[in-house]
């Protein structure tokens, strides 16, 4: 089961919005970035969406394809609650039309799939098992946590870099004056 975006967002996992995908389950991690196609939640989205599942579910089985099913399931674990909501609509990944909250889109998406029976194979394993290696790293967690709490704003990072220069040019300083008070 693949994080989800507030816990990837967390683990240093950049999230964007897909440009000129393929189709619209064209997700793809490569390199720390998640890309998603963009997704517009309309009135008729859940209608649409269950009809989808419903004709993928009683299809032919010898025929059987599930990618509508497979997309949304991993929608569903992406999206677990309206702050991993609120982060897509942040990138631009959703775009809730509906006018409903943040927690009507996140019950939307946990919701779809229920009762869904799926083989076990599915399209996005590689990209789960990538996420959750990339997650599990803590070199990337450090570094997530250390972007997002020290080094969120312009400000913070210029402070930082002036910081550092100002140590480095104290530290010269005092080696040529050591240098000098002590000639050989």
């Amino acid at each position: 089961m693949p994080p989800s975006i507030t816990e990837l967002w967390e683990a240093g996992v950049t999230i964007k919005k897909a440009e000129n995908p393929k189709s619209i389950t064209s997700i793809t991690f490569k390199s720390g970035v998640l890309e998603i196609p963009h997704l517009n939640i309309h009135d008729s989205f859940e209608i649409l969406m269950r009809n989808l599942i419903a004709f993928e579910q009683f299809s032919d089985p010898s025929k059987k394809k599930t990618c509508v099913i497979e997309y949304i399931l991993f929608l569903d674990h992406l999206i677990s609650t309206e702050k991993d909501v609120r982060l897509l609509v942040k990138v631009g990944v959703i775009n809730n039309s509906i006018g409903g909250s943040d927690k009507e889109v996140s019950d939307l998406f946990n919701d779809l799939c229920k009762y869904v029976t799926i083989s076990k194979s599915s399209p996005y394993t590689e990209i789960i098992n990538n996420l959750c290696e990339h997650c599990d790293e803590w070199w990337n967690r450090a570094m997530a946590s250390l972007i997002h709490n020290y080094f969120n704003t312009p400000w913070a990072i210029i402070s930082f870099f002036a910081g550092a220069l100002l140590l480095i040019l104290t530290l010269l300083q005092t080696i040529f004056s050591a240098i000098s008070a002590f000639p050989t």
